[in-house]
Formats: structure tokens, C-alpha cells, sequence
């Protein structure tokens, strides 16, 4: 069947874009999921061990039973929303450690962790602003030491300095 083929293709893709970080996410489904079934099984014997008939204790069973998925696919949601800012923020730290200071993509409006996204970015902000003093301060010697001509190996001295002025334009995504 078409349909069947299309909808499990579909289901995957969306399960994939959903487990951005499946070693975080599944461990701590699998918590979450094992903690509800605890306090189900609790709650199960303690109605059983009432001396209730089995009646309630299998309604209770059954609609723990039918809450697991849900439980599942909450959990799921839920630590999409912790483990795509942790992908999010790793890819930014390794950018930053490679000498790329472009801004940070903003998260999502419900994702978790925004106040340490928040942090990140006035920390690449901070380092943007200091790359371009140190940039201006450089382009700046260079030209003066251009125009001097007079200082043996001027010429020479001015041009590193432009490379290194140009350097930190890259870092700064200025590609001057």
C-alpha cells in the first residue's frame, strides 16, 4: 500500500528530528518511563492488597498500561527540548573554539536551557567586541606604519599586521 509506505516513511523522519541526541534522550526516557512504572505497580498492589475485588486493580492496570506510550512520547518531547540546545550549544563552543565568532543561532521559543544559550551568546558577543578593538588597533598600525616609509622593514611589518587584521575580520564573519 502507498499510503502505509508513505506514513512510516513520514513517522521515521519525524522520530529522527525528534531524537537529536538519542544516547541523552533515550536515557532519560527510559528513566522517566521506569519511575512511572514503579508508582504504577505501587499503586496497583496497594489497591490489590486492599482487599478490593480485582475489578478496580485491573482498570488501574489497564489505563497505566494505556498511559505508557503517551508517558513515551512526552518524554520524548519533553528531552527534545533539553537535548536540542545541548546540540545547539556544542556546535557554537566547537565554532568558537575553531576562531568562528558568528552569532548564535537563537533557540526555539519553548526550548530549555535558553538562559545558558542566553550566556553563550553575550560570551561570543563579548569575544566579537574585543576581536574588532584588537582588529581596528592593528589595521590601524599598519597604515601608519605604511605612510611612516621611513621605518626600515615598515613595509613589511605593515603587511603581517594586515594579515592578522584580516584574520580577525574572518573571526568576525567582516571577510574584510
Amino acid at each position: 500500500m502507498i499510503g502505509d509506505g508513505d506514513d512510516s516513511g513520514m513517522s521515521k523522519r519525524r522520530m529522527r528530528n525528534f531524537l537529536v541526541h538519542p544516547g541523552i534522550q533515550l536515557r532519560l526516557v527510559s528513566q522517566m518511563l521506569l519511575v512511572a512504572t514503579a508508582i504504577g505497580s505501587g499503586l496497583s498492589v496497594m489497591v490489590w492488597t486492599a482487599g478490593q475485588d480485582a475489578g478496580p486493580g485491573l482498570v488501574l492496570g489497564a489505563a497505566l498500561s494505556g498511559a505508557v506510550p503517551g508517558l513515551l512520547v512526552l518524554a520524548v518531547v519533553l528531552t527534545h527540548r533539553v537535548a536540542g540546545p545541548a546540540v545547539a550549544l556544542a556546535h557554537t563552543c566547537r565554532r568558537v573554539g575553531g576562531g568562528d565568532l558568528s552569532l548564535p543561532r537563537p533557540l526555539r521559543r519553548r526550548d530549555l536551557l535558553g538562559d545558558l544559550a542566553d550566556e553563550v551568546a553575550l560570551m561570543v558577543e563579548g569575544l566579537r567586541e574585543q576581536e574588532a578593538e584588537e582588529r581596528a588597533l592593528l589595521a590601524d598600525a599598519a597604515n601608519r606604519l605604511r605612510r611612516a616609509g621611513e621605518f626600515a622593514g615598515g613595509s613589511d611589518i605593515a603587511t603581517r599586521l594586515e594579515v592578522l587584521a584580516v584574520r580577525k575580520s574572518q573571526r568576525l564573519g567582516l571577510f574584510a
